[in-house]
């Protein structure tokens, strides 16, 4: 005979599992997670999502057929039709076409934002809320370069979740996943770099990458951060770099319908089968 005290300590057992298993994941500053079938990393202290793949416009544009006779990749014909009509930042006057795109996923300050705008438009990973890395610095802020994170710019910049932005320079530095070239009193270090010692993520670039936060003293200038030394700077928007993409969050998959329908029929058959066990 079935035995309901069994099935309230199955019960009991089951969501103590759960709420430990959160409760570790809640601990971490980095957990992995998927979406849609998309892989990506959440990290509590930005309490931002990045995707796994560091540089996921190279990938994309590796895994794409050529769409015309120009040899231009489908990706990025996709891309520009998304982004007809649109205008990114304020400088007023810009191009944006192929030839912006590199083949290894390097692109402009305006290509990364119409990258950005794809994801969007294609509701990657079951999200259209993907966005650059940010900066937090002032508006009179001259990019002074230090190393001791009391500056915007240069190296150990960190804001350790206290406001939005500067997730690129809390991921290397806060979450450890890269070792500056300058520690905090201004010391060379060995073997600076991204190295990603978790094993969190794929395909990251010892380069630099492109932020959304443009110079406030000159728009044609935006801030970038360079994973191969650690130090976060400003640089014209026309300099080709990567991007990578985050959302702010966890992204909360809603289930397919058919998904819906086959839990109700599952409960219904372990209801249907305790009955038969009374």
């Amino acid at each position: 005979m079935f035995n309901f005290s069994d099935m309230r300590i199955i019960n009991k057992t089951f969501v103590t599992g759960i709420l430990t298993i959160n409760s570790l994941a809640a601990n971490a500053a980095l957990t992995s997670y998927s979406s849609n079938g998309v892989d990506l990393v959440y990290s509590s202290v930005s309490n931002v999502t990045w995707t796994k793949d560091g540089n996921l416009l190279g990938s994309m544009i590796a895994n794409s057929s050529d769409a015309n006779a120009n040899g231009t990749k489908d990706v990025i014909e996709a891309i520009l039709e998304a982004s007809a009509g649109k205008s990114y930042g304020s400088t007023t006057e810009y191009y944006l076409d192929a030839s912006s795109f590199e083949s290894n996923g390097q692109t402009t300050w305006w290509g990364a934002h119409a990258f950005i705008n794809y994801l969007n438009s294609i509701n990657y990973a079951g999200n259209n809320q993907w966005r650059l890395p940010t900066v937090t610095a002032p508006v009179n802020d001259d990019c002074t370069t230090g190393y001791n994170g009391s500056t915007y710019c240069g190296y150990n910049v960190v804001t350790n979740g206290s406001a939005v932005g500067n997730e690129y320079a809390e991921l290397f530095n806060a979450e450890s996943i890269g070792r500056p070239l300058l520690d905090k009193d201004g010391n060379y270090q060995f073997y600076a770099g991204i190295k990603d010692p978790g094993s969190l993520f794929d395909n990251e670039q010892s380069d630099a990458y492109s932020t959304g936060t443009e110079f406030a003293s000159d728009p044609n200038y935006a801030y970038h951060f360079g994973t191969s030394a650690g130090n976060q700077y400003i640089t014209a928007k026309g300099y080709r770099f990567f991007t990578w993409a985050i959302t702010t969050g966890h992204i909360t998959t809603v289930p397919e319908p058919e998904s819906t329908a086959m839990l109700f029929v599952g409960l219904g058959l372990i209801a249907f089968i305790a009955r038969r066990r009374i």
